[in-house]
Order: structure tokens, then C-alpha cells, then sequence
């Protein structure tokens, strides 16, 4: 039984494509240099610990959460099967009783590497087949999905 959800940030509870991208669009533009497209700056999407917690206030979705964690500054934690083994460690949550959802397959490797549940978000950047090669079955179109998916018996 689920009694803790961990959630990936970007691409599952925000979309910060358009923010991130165009602001590196601009800044390029700015200094006379033709910017690559927001498809091509997908890979730069990605929140350190030090932004986690500004970008949960603003969406005003700090008071749902027990804690928040994420990657450092210097590349710590970076590996996402690193970061939630902290995380688990953190909360004392043991991995069994818990299920992380996420956009990516990285997601999905950290968190069956740590032996927590995993549930995909099709939502954010991932696709099926990324989920598939990744090993995972279980997965949801819209946000609106997750609630009744996550607590079905068989997960």
C-alpha cells in the first residue's frame, strides 16, 4: 500500500519549458546570437535544490508536501536513483510503502533501483515507449488519472 507519493518537479507538476527555453532564448538574442528552438533546449530543463522551493511557492504547492528534495549545486544528488535513496533516507519512509511518479525514465530507473513503486506521468516530457524500455507498465495521460490509478489494489 502507498502511504508516500514522490514526485518529480519538472514536466510532471510544472511545465517549465516555456520559461526556462525563452529566457535562454532571449538572453542569446540579446547578446546577437540566433537561439536554438524550445524543442532543442528541452535538455536544460531541470530544477536545482536551491530553485525547487521558489518554483513550489509560486505554484503555491509547498503546503501539500512533507519535504522537498533535489539536486545541489555542485551535481549531488543528480542521479536520480541518488536523490530519492536520500529522500527515502530523509523521511524514514520505507521504499516498499512508497511510489514515485514521474515524467522520464531516469524517473522510473531511480526509483525501481531504490525498490519504490513508479508510476509515469505521459503528461510531462516522457513518452510509452520510454516507459516501456524503462520497464514500467503503469502510466497516466492527465494529471486527473493519478488519483485513482495510484490507489487501485494492484499498485
Amino acid at each position: 500500500m502507498t502511504r508516500a507519493i514522490f514526485f518529480d518537479l519538472d514536466g510532471t507538476l510544472t511545465d517549465p519549458n516555456p520559461g526556462i527555453t525563452g529566457c535562454i532564448q532571449f538572453a542569446l538574442g540579446r547578446l546577437g546570437h540566433a537561439g536554438p528552438s524550445q524543442a532543442e533546449l528541452e535538455w536544460c530543463i531541470g530544477p536545482l535544490h536551491v530553485f525547487v522551493t521558489r518554483i513550489l511557492d509560486h505554484f503555491d504547492l509547498s503546503r501539500n508536501l512533507l519535504g522537498v528534495f533535489g539536486s545541489e549545486l555542485d551535481g549531488t544528488r543528480s542521479d536520480k536513483g541518488e536523490l530519492l535513496g536520500f529522500a527515502l533516507a530523509e523521511t524514514r519512509v520505507e521504499a516498499a510503502d512508497s511510489t514515485m511518479i514521474g515524467d522520464r525514465g531516469h524517473d522510473a530507473i531511480g526509483a525501481m533501483g531504490n525498490g519504490m513503486a513508479f508510476f509515469g506521468a505521459l503528461y510531462g516530457y516522457g513518452s510509452e515507449q520510454e516507459f516501456r524500455d524503462a520497464g514500467v507498465m503503469r502510466w497516466a495521460r492527465r494529471p486527473s488519472d493519478l488519483v485513482p490509478s495510484l490507489f487501485a489494489d494492484d499498485v
